[in-house]
Formats: structure tokens, sequence, C-alpha cells
């Protein structure tokens, strides 16, 4: 496959039978301030260059936001993870690029035509597995989120780490959107704390565990029962499995501002005091845990409310 300077600026890596049907696509950086993805896939590659496991499909690892990456920014003009609805889509796939609206549209363009050219001819029976990378602002977010698919809920529980359903019930149009329409699994990995060094490890940890379940790597067994180890240790006395709830919408100019000292799972009450803005204080509708509470400049989304299943 040919790509051209625009594209290959984006691939982290690729690695195996590009024509297999065994295949892994992991998105990292959607959030251009989300930098430890791109890490932990680098480590991947040279791991794989220099082991040379047992290898039975692909791997594709793709930058998300490059300039928002380079800039260190969640975004530029708007939410790269926020906008994966059809409408949107015919737009980025029919408009040149430079007559598209704003920045974040172009980064799709490119990124829709990758994701595409690997997937359009794939059949639903084909092993297939996208895997989308996060860290958040709050410490302890470490839980995967998924499409409703059966092998997305299959392979986002042998990460053994907190899963989350109905993500459509409180945001739209995410990455997962694009693979949910057309039947194939999704699954969005939440590592840490943007800072935290062992939200790499822990990437790394889920994208091991993947390929093994997957078929596509075969990994001796202490290798495997590392990682294994790292995520279940990590996970201990947090919620197996919870639903969202609620989301806090952040309107514009509202002068948002998450009280200090909430991490991800912390358990709240309702009427619980979460946030301030400059008209009021801003209390828990339901009680249950609090899930990325904001504690950066950008975004849209104050915190979300999950409650156990």
């Amino acid at each position: 496959m040919i790509w051209d300077k625009k594209i290959k600026k984006r691939i982290i890596g690729l690695y195996g039978d590009i024509m297999s049907e065994n295949l892994l696509i992991v998105l990292a950086a959607v959030h251009g301030n989300e930098k430890s993805g791109v890490i932990a896939l680098e480590n991947i590659f040279k791991y794989l260059k220099s082991q040379l496991p047992i290898f039975n499909g692909c791997i594709l690892a793709l930058k998300g936001n490059l300039r928002a990456f380079d800039e260190n920014k969640r975004f530029i003009d708007q939410d790269l993870n926020r906008m994966w609805h059809e409408d949107q889509l015919e737009k980025v796939r029919n408009t040149a690029s430079e007559l598209l609206d704003n920045h974040e549209e172009k980064e799709q363009k490119e990124l829709l035509y990758v994701l595409e050219q690997f997937t359009i001819h794939r059949q639903k029976s084909q092993p297939f597995l996208f895997l989308d990378l996060h860290t958040t602002s709050a410490p302890g977010g470490l839980f995967t989120i998924v499409n409703g698919n059966d092998l997305s809920v299959e392979m986002a529980k042998s990460l053994q780490v907190p899963l989350i359903l109905h993500l459509q019930n409180v945001i739209k149009n995410t990455t997962l959107s694009i693979f949910s329409k057309k039947e194939f699994s999704a699954i969005a990995f939440e590592a840490g704390q943007h800072e935290d060094p062992k939200s790499i490890q822990r990437m790394e940890a889920a994208i091991y565990i993947l390929l093994d379940q997957l078929g596509i790597a075969h990994f001796n067994k202490e290798w495997m029962s590392i990682h294994h180890k790292n995520l279940e240790e990590a996970s201990l006395n947090l919620p197996k499995l919870t639903s969202f709830k609620y989301k806090y919408h952040i309107k514009p100019d509202e002068d948002f501002e998450m009280l200090p000292g909430f991490k991800n799972f912390d358990a709240i009450e309702k009427n619980q005091i979460l946030a301030k803005n400059k008209h009021r204080d801003i209390l828990a509708p339901y009680s249950g845990y609090i899930l990325m509470p904001l504690y950066q400049k950008q975004g849209e989304d104050g915190f979300f409310i999950i409650s156990e299943e």
C-alpha cells in the first residue's frame, strides 16, 4: 500500500502481514495532550522488531491530532473525539482539505482515509479490533469503554480492568461510533493520568494482551504474566462493571471549576458539591462514582457519574 507524506507522518508503526484477516488498529493522541499512547506504541514496535515473536496478523498504529500533539493541546478548534457522525464523515470525505472549516476536520479527513483503506472491504466475520488510547487529567482513571459489539466486550473483559457500559447515553460521536455502524469491534482504553509514567506501562500491557487474545501474536507465559499482573494490581478495589449515568456539559463562558482533590472512581453522594461556576455551586444529581473530573483548560465535559450494574 502506497502512502503520501501526510499519511506516513501519521503512522506510528505497522507490523505484520498487511493483507492478513487478523487486524488490530490502535489510535493514540486523538487528544493532542494525551501523549502516553504514542510513547507506549513506539515501545511496542521496538519490542516486536527486536524480539520477532510468532505473528499471525497485523497491527497498525496511528497518531490522531498531529498539530494538537505538537502544541500539547487537547484540540485546536474542535474536539476531534466528538466529530464522528455520518453527516460529518460525508462532509470530510467529499470536501478538499483546503476548503474544510477548521483544523480538526483536516485531521479527521486524513484519519478517515486511512481507517477506511483498512476496513472498507472487511467482513464482519473477520477478526478485527479498533483500540483508542486515552489518559485523563485526574488520577485513577483506568477503565475500558466498548461500542457494544460482543467481541469488544469479550476483549475488554480480558484486560480485567473496570468496564463501563452505555457510553451512548452521555457521549455521542466518538471514534467508536464509526465502527459501531459497521458492526466492527471497538474499545477505548483509559490508562491513567496524563503525566503518570504508569499510564504508558498499562497501555503497553493492554496492547500485548489484546494481540495475544486476538491470536495475532504469541508471547511466552512469563511475558504475558507480567502484563496481566500490571493491570490486575492497578484495578484492585475498583468496581468491575458500571454504566454511565450522567454527564455535566460545560456551557460557554460559565467559568466552570472542578473542586480540587477528586480522583476517578471516588464515591459521591447525591447533592454533594462537585464543582462551581460563576453562577452557583454544581451538585451531584445522583449518588455513584465520579469519572473524568476535568482538571484542564480545554474540554466540554465537566465530569461524569457512573453506577454499578
